[in-house]
């Protein structure tokens, strides 16, 4: 029977059920506080309207209710069992140190039901679209829910089993069971959890040494994780947590419906004396992970001999509810070749760098548990050398990459940042990025922690050096500490927090003050253990005396060690010693600069599967998506495409949709706590594969929305970054390839960079030719013809490129709004070169399906109404000329853009020109009752109607002036409107600029000659003539600071600095009009300040006009 978790679960930590209160629940900002390596980036930004707990666990948000609306009652712990004795027992009044035990092994609440059932309704892989999400939406909830208190309960339990290790077993509230074998170590079953105590070596496996008993638990969680990863669904893995407490580590496994006599099927359960494999299923499963994963199949067993794929004591068992499950897993990952006995226990290859070896590997290589044969010796060879390819090959090519993808250039001996002290780069922008990422960067590529030792003897860059030397050194603390807490535990079985707190301080201030004996400390005990813990990291000047105690002094790099160790080891620290050991460098040089009393307390450090962070994720997700749902924009795809000229931030809010600022303020915010789930997740599991996929999804999306392009730049550099090593690893994977080429494109169309444009076509070309019919990949390949049509000199061969994929992409998806757009576009360009009129109606009814499909995205509006003034001018059209002006003056309303003003304002003069030529009897119509009609107010910020929208007629009637009552008033009217909606953008724009308005008419000015060229910009003297264009007095007053006044002015000698839009980026543009914005804030005028005049826009130009100075140096 499975109970009835639909309602949430109370996650804080409650026993009792009259105190199940929803609260934060703690996960959301610090539950992963003592395993990240990356502390300040994972406490979330408070929001104005909507918290993470309401996005994550109300369900009044989830249901899009009123956040004040009534929650359920939240449900404790009782709720999750089925026996009122074990509830009882839970729930009754006292500590559950005090509580009396009994044999849990029946009547337990049985966590693997539930979870296996989730699992069975979840998806193996990354959906990035929103229908394909919402129906599982629910069963994330509660997977969700049922992991945070599995790992509630495994971590409350686990305390209480560390807290009581030393006292005798007649005194302990949980007493050890007699289940499983050797290896797993002491163990207990408390509410269908299975606690494994494998830190004491009380059995001699691990040579007595605690710490290698300890990594081999740790290996338990990488065998699950590396199972998790490869995604063979019938092969089914328990609930999983490792508690970390008082120097102690302790297994925590959800119980299984297996019994070792009657279930187990393949493996070993007595210490690989008999090695099974009788069932064809399980065999042919364990075939399929270790073909994934790069395992090789191998007979062990000492006296029963199987060919088995993994270690020989692995265990898989056909559950009593017919599921495989697969467990004892400290071992899957082959060992690296030992260099003392018995290392092959605990030094294991990571599974990224098996995974991508170039040889299947033997798990059971060196080991005892195979027959001596050809075969063993075999395997043995072949780990040997993997062994030295890791050493001689990965980690210095990975050195190479990582120094590159900081930024160090290759053959530099010293970084800049601190070419004047060893320790001055602490806090250089290098520095902090290779702090954030070497942990991660180093398992990505299946490097272990304990070969920090060799990255750095290959390190050149100062910065990474430093990284490392702070990692090595806080890692060599946490050895030592933990092994303090050992002491006290066994000295005194009752210890209590304060005691440990007093332990605490008292070796961090030995380790990390300035004292004799820290200094002695230093050099005779920790820079051996440097040595020893990690060969070849010191140099052999810090392997002497001198430098330990030189290394024992810098106040910086002991503030670094003491928040890492903190890290590692569940210490936290008040947040007054945090302010002032940040502010206070000299902090660290006195003997005791850590008080016990700034020790708050000493938490567990929990290690668990990413299941809670990757969910998390999800559901932000899903609820940004919603979020973006409606109007123009897909939530889910690039921006529309946009005229070169358009800024990088304008195209992302083109694809939006009509959603008030507030609506974006709140996806952009929850996007980017989706991101820091995905992140965590990634570092739980650096090669996984959907975690990858997911990360890169979501900074994909925020570079889509990010108006600063330098953020959206790094978003999708990281994005790459990630997606090339995925496909290095699973090179046929076509979500990943699709979503790389995307990263490309984007990336390349902000930075104008061609070769990317063409290496992002490549790949979505080789994604369409096994998949003809992606209407996604069609319209991104069509984009990417587009812009290497603008860039690169307008090539016709580009234009009709795009024009043939978009026409793809319409074909493949008839209600993409964003394939009509590019659609439109193309067909627009090859119609103003070709002056065909069908080629004109083919673009309208393009422009109109578009609109209909995207009736927010204002580009559409621009773009139609500029082809109107093309099919204007060519034709002598009226018709044409005033449907332009409708589309023109509804876009500039919604949406002024500087780089459709000259569109706005060639259509004012376009029926300027018409009345001019019409009886002047008729402009006297203008203030008849029928204008209203005609023409509608400035303050109409739409189309009324989808008639309206689709005016533009097919006819053409040639008239060479307004010579009837018909066109007149309309004339008048649409002049007024569009003359009152540019000065709103006038207003706008002078407020944007100082206060001032900057527009000055380019055929205003006349080149004189060229002064130079600086990057992309262009410098000239030109001659301003500033009563040249007549359209100057009719817009309102276009002069600025410097401008002799309002009257007719003379000309003058002026410096132009041009911007030639179609050569330059979105990011080149965005740092043009910052140039621009700090002169117009340039108010006085001063002798030693150059004079600001204006500046000027037309189709291909972005232009600063200045005072003109010469005879200067």
């Amino acid at each position: 029977t499975i109970p009835n978790m639909e309602k949430p679960i109370s996650t804080n930590g409650s026993l009792s059920e009259t105190n199940t209160l929803p609260v934060r629940p703690e996960s959301i900002t610090t539950y992963y506080s003592a395993t990240t390596d990356d502390a300040p980036d994972v406490v979330l930004k408070p929001h104005a309207t909507y918290s993470e707990e309401q996005i994550l666990y109300s369900d009044s948000y989830a249901d899009n209710t009123p956040a004040d609306s009534p929650k359920p009652k939240a449900r404790g712990v009782s709720d999750l069992k089925a026996s009122d004795e074990t509830t009882q027992q839970l729930t009754g009044s006292g500590s559950p140190l005090k509580t009396p035990t009994v044999p849990d092994e029946k009547g337990s609440f049985t966590w693997n039901d539930k979870f296996q059932l989730l699992l069975d309704s979840l998806p193996t892989e990354f959906l990035s679209s929103e229908s394909d999400f919402a129906p599982v939406a629910s069963f994330c909830w509660d997977l969700l829910r049922l992991s945070k208190d599995f790992v509630h309960l495994a971590s409350l339990y686990g305390k209480i089993i560390i807290s009581e290790k030393a006292l005798a077993e007649t005194e302990k509230t949980i007493k050890p069971a007699g289940v499983g074998g050797f290896a797993g170590g002491r163990k207990y079953l408390k509410r269908g959890i299975l606690f494994k105590f494998p830190q004491v070596d009380d059995f001699g496996i691990y040579g007595g040494v605690d710490e290698w008993a300890a990594k081999a638990g740790g290996h338990e969680l990488k065998g699950l994780m590396g199972f998790k990863s490869a995604g063979v669904r019938d092969l089914r893995l328990p609930l999983l947590a490792l508690i970390d407490y008082r120097g102690y580590r302790l297994c925590a496994v959800s119980l299984l419906p297996i019994n070792k006599e009657e279930t187990l099927i393949y493996g070993s359960g007595n210490g690989g004396k008999t090695v099974l494999n009788c069932d064809p299923v399980a065999s042919t499963l364990m075939d399929e992970f270790g073909r994934r994963m790069n395992l090789k199949p191998h007979s062990a067993g000492r006296e029963v001999i199987s060919t088995v794929t993994g270690p020989a004591d692995i265990e898989v068992h056909l559950g009593t509810d017919g599921r495989y499950y697969v467990l004892d897993l400290a071992r899957v990952f082959p060992p690296e070749a030992p260099s003392a006995a018995r290392n092959h226990l605990f030094n294991l290859l990571r599974p990224e760098f098996v995974q991508t070896y170039a040889v299947p590997l033997s798990s059971d290589a060196f080991s005892r548990m195979v027959p001596v044969t050809e075969e063993a010796r075999l395997n043995n060879d072949e780990v040997r050398k993997a062994t030295q390819f890791l050493m001689e090959k990965t980690i210095p090519t990975f050195v190479k990459d990582f120094e590159a993808y900081l930024g160090f250039q290759e053959g530099e001996t010293l970084s800049q940042a601190v070419a004047s002290s060893i320790y001055s780069g602490i806090g250089s922008n290098v520095f902090k990025k290779a702090q954030k990422t070497l942990i991660e960067e180093l398992h990505r590529r299946g490097i272990n922690i304990r070969h920090l030792g060799s990255v750095r003897f290959h390190a050149s860059a100062e910065e990474l050096r430093l990284v490392i030397m702070v990692e090595m050194i806080a890692r060599v603390l946490k050895v030592n500490l933990r092994k303090r807490w050992r002491q006290q535990m066994e000295k005194y079985p009752a210890s209590e927090m304060e005691s440990f707190k007093h332990v605490t301080a008292k070796y961090l201030n030995l380790a990390l003050g300035s004292s004799d004996r820290g200094a002695l400390h230093w050099a005779f005990d920790l820079i051996p253990q440097l040595q020893a813990k990690f060969p070849g990291a010191l140099t052999k000047q810090e392997k002497s005396v001198q430098e330990g105690r030189t290394l024992s002094q810098d106040g910086r790099l002991r503030r670094l060690v003491t928040l890492r160790v903190a890290t590692l080891c569940g210490i936290l620290f008040s947040a007054k010693f945090l302010d002032k050991i940040a502010e206070d460098v000299e902090w660290f040089n006195q003997e005791r600069p850590i008080p016990e009393l700034h020790i708050t307390s000493i938490d567990p450090v929990i290690k668990t599967t990413n299941t809670i962070p990757y969910v998390e994720g999800l559901l932000l997700l899903h609820s940004a998506r919603r979020l973006g749902a409606g109007g123009g924009g897909t939530g889910s795809t690039p921006p529309s495409v946009s005229s070169p000229s358009a800024s990088g931030h304008h195209q992302i809010s083109a694809a939006l949709g009509p959603n008030e600022d507030k609506d974006v303020a709140d996806r952009t915010w929850i996007l980017k706590s989706a991101a820091r789930k995905f992140k965590e997740a990634v570092r739980s599991a650096p090669g996984g594969r959907v975690e990858i996929l997911a990360l890169s999804y979501v900074l994909y999306q925020r570079a889509t929305m990010n108006p600063t392009i330098e953020k959206a730049v790094r978003h999708l550099d990281i994005a790459r970054h990630k997606l090339q090593y995925l496909l290095r690893t699973y090179p046929d994977d076509r979500v990943a390839f699709v979503l790389f080429a995307d990263v490309v494109q984007l990336s390349a169309e902000l930075r104008n960079n061609v070769d990317l444009m063409h290496q992002a076509i490549s790949h979505y070309l080789q994604h369409l030719s096994t998949q003809r019919h992606d209407a996604h990949a069609s319209y991104q390949c069509g984009k990417s013809y587009l812009s290497i049509y603008y860039f690169s000199g307008k090539k016709p061969e580009m234009l009709q490129a795009a024009h043939n994929m978009a026409k793809s992409a319409v074909e493949f998806d008839p209600n993409s709004g964003e394939a009509y757009c590019l659609l439109a576009r193309t067909s627009a360009l090859l119609a103003s070169k070709d002056r065909d009129l069908a080629a004109y109606t083919l673009c309208e009814e393009a422009f109109q399906k578009a609109h209909l499909l995207c009736p927010s995205n204002v580009y559409v509006l621009y773009q139609w109404g500029a082809l109107l003034l093309r099919k204007a001018s060519a034709f002598d059209s009226v018709d044409a000329l005033l449907s332009a002006a409708l589309k023109l003056k509804t876009a500039v309303e919604r949406e002024p853009k500087i780089d459709h003003y000259n569109s706005v304002r060639e259509c004012i003069s376009a029926l300027e020109d018409k009345l001019t030529t019409s009886d002047h009897a008729l402009q006297s119509s203008a203030s008849s009752s029928n204008l209203s009609d005609s023409a509608p107010s400035s303050s109409h910020t739409s189309l009324s109607s989808a008639a309206i929208i689709s005016r533009s007629t097919d006819s053409l009637h040639h008239h060479h002036s307004l010579n009837s009552s018909q066109h007149a008033p309309a004339v008048v009217g649409w002049v007024k409107t569009l003359r009152q909606a540019l000065e709103r953008w006038q207003q706008q724009h002078q407020h944007d600029h100082g206060g001032e308005s900057h527009m000055i008419d380019w055929e205003d000015i006349d080149i004189i000659f060229s002064l130079g060229r600086l990057d992309l910009k262009f410098m000239f003297k030109a001659r301003w003539h500033p009563n040249k264009n007549s359209l100057s007095q009719s817009t309102g007053s276009l002069f600025t600071r410097g401008s002799p006044g309002t009257g007719r002015q003379s000309s003058k000698d002026v410096a132009v600095k041009v911007l030639k839009l179609h050569l330059s980026s979105a990011l080149d543009r965005q740092r043009f009009e910052n140039e621009i914005k700090i002169y117009a804030h340039l108010k006085t005028s001063h002798p030693n300040v150059s004079q600001f005049y204006g500046i000027s826009f037309d189709e291909e130009h972005m232009v600063i006009v200045g005072e003109f100075l010469e005879g200067g140096t």
